[in-house]
């Protein structure tokens, strides 16, 4: 029996390294219209109270997904660590999501199991569930791409002559392919995975679009030099117009020392500004990023914490600091 005990906890952005990897080990067969990255980001737009993790000592362990759509409610993307099964710490991820969709006024929940799989039927039916004779039907809905169904609007921010913030188009995919696949970008960054694939620049392109959706304009944007190549990008997460949001960014390394990030912070924050009439701009850097921390001090961010051990990565938990700009 593990020694300590499950915390169930609401998601943070920062978990999706983690959530993504077990639901890859927990789901291998799972279609290849089932983009876990989507998921994630149509949960913490809709309910983001209902994406659960459970952690145990300093790492992600298991997940559940639950859904209410004022009338029955919904359990997905249950997942345990193979390492930790049959310590019970299924049902506690089940327990805590069936009390919180009762807060809510859910009277019924529903959830989907394939036939064959005994095994998981047996464990629902342990907590109570019930095999209904219902027909399933479902239909599947065509995906909205980038360069599909929503009309992109064009964006031109200058930094200087040696650069450009646009818009991203999916005539970029060789240039992050071949930029990101470095490890000491990925060392250095949260989200961005290694090795990086085509599927996930589509994935990219898809988060791009559903932004833009959101928003009505673009908040990530490629660095772009004249003659259209992309050697990096600047964006925004958490984007509320007339408040707040935080700045991201990275850049190609042949391009590292030059000076080139700190003008594409500057120009990136004063369109934010204005554009978006903000009055707090927040970063977040690993505390060994001092490149990073770096672009941020000159652009007048300032230091409000230390995160110690807020992190995970590369298997283990690392200190962070959090930055602001005020307006």
């Amino acid at each position: 029996m593990p020694e300590e005990k499950l915390r169930v906890r609401s998601y943070f952005e920062e978990d999706e390294p983690q959530v993504i990897a077990l639901w890859e080990a927990a789901f291998p067969d799972q279609p290849a219209w089932n983009v876990p990255h989507q998921d994630i980001q149509r949960k913490l737009t809709v309910q983001r109270d209902l994406l659960l993790v459970g952690e145990w000592q300093g790492r992600i362990v298991a997940t559940v997904m639950a859904g209410f759509d004022g009338h029955r409610g919904w359990l997905y993307r249950i997942a345990v660590d193979t390492a930790v099964r049959r310590h019970g710490f299924g049902r506690q991820m089940v327990e805590v999501a069936e009390r919180k969709l009762s807060e809510l006024g859910c009277t019924k929940i529903n959830l989907m199991v394939r036939q064959t799989n005994r095994q998981v039927v047996a464990f629902y039916h342990s907590l109570g569930y019930e095999v209904e004779e219902l027909i399933h039907m479902g239909k599947r809905l065509p995906q909205t791409g980038l360069d599909e169904k929503i009309e992109l609007k064009s964006v031109r921010i200058p930094v200087n002559n040696r650069i450009e913030l646009t818009e991203f188009r999916p005539s970029d995919r060789a240039d992050l392919l071949e930029f990101l696949n470095n490890r000491e970008i990925y060392d250095c960054t949260l989200r961005i995975p290694f090795p990086y694939t085509n599927a996930h620049f589509d994935q990219w392109l898809n988060i791009v679009s559903q932004s833009i959706a959101q928003h009505g304009q673009p908040v990530h944007f490629a660095l772009r030099e004249p003659a259209g190549r992309v050697i990096g990008c600047c964006g925004f997460d958490g984007l509320t117009p007339g408040h707040r949001a935080e700045i991201g960014y990275w850049l190609a390394q042949p391009y590292w020392g030059q000076g080139l990030m700190t003008a594409v912070v500057h120009a990136a924050c004063q369109h934010a500004f204005t554009q978006w009439k903000l009055v707090r701009m927040t970063a977040h850097v690993f505390d060994f990023n001092i490149a990073s921390a770096r672009v941020l001090e000159k652009n007048g961010f300032v230091r409000e914490g230390h995160l110690k051990k807020h992190y995970f990565k590369n298997g283990q938990a690392v200190d962070g600091f959090t930055y602001a700009l005020l307006r």
